[in-house]
């Protein structure tokens, strides 16, 4: 009897920790560098024509992957970046992040990293699934950081 109990415990054990790494594990997915047409058909994405040193990264399980872009533009495509950017965002200058929003940037951008930029413009939909923060500190040249998440 006791080592029937053994191995029910020992059973029950293994299945609540693989169940809870199935939930867990997060995969690397495709993200291409240089392939602009993927992120437009994929994700909705109209790049400008400036983007440069772009490099993206994305993870995701099952049912949704997260992408997460880094790249600079010239300051004057700032609104065709604005325009390029499906879904519905509000814009605002210098407005703070808040946690939810935090929590889905931080593989990407530090609220440190936030609080050193002496301006920037704040994108984002209701639900937090695209999130963009646009560095404006210097005129030359605008540093973006864009958050995507997508289900299937």
């Amino acid at each position: 009897m006791k080592l029937t109990r053994l191995m029910v415990m020992v059973l029950a054990t293994l299945t609540v920790f693989a169940g809870c790494e199935v939930f867990t594990l997060s995969e690397d997915c495709n993200a291409p560098q240089d392939d602009f047409t993927f992120y437009s058909q994929m994700l909705g994405i109209d790049l400008p024509d400036s983007t440069r040193d772009f490099r993206a990264a994305c993870s995701g399980f099952m049912d949704h992957q997260e992408y997460r872009m880094q790249f600079n533009i010239a300051p004057s495509d700032l609104a065709a970046l604005q325009a390029g950017l499906s879904g519905n965002l509000t814009w605002a200058e210098n407005a703070p992040l808040n946690e939810s929003q935090l929590e889905r940037l931080r593989r990407l951008i530090t609220q440190r990293a936030i609080s050193q930029m002496r301006a920037y413009v704040l994108g984002a939909d209701s639900f937090n699934n695209r999130i963009v923060v646009v560095d404006t500190s210097d005129p030359q040249v605008y540093r973006v950081y864009l958050y995507v998440f997508i289900t299937f």
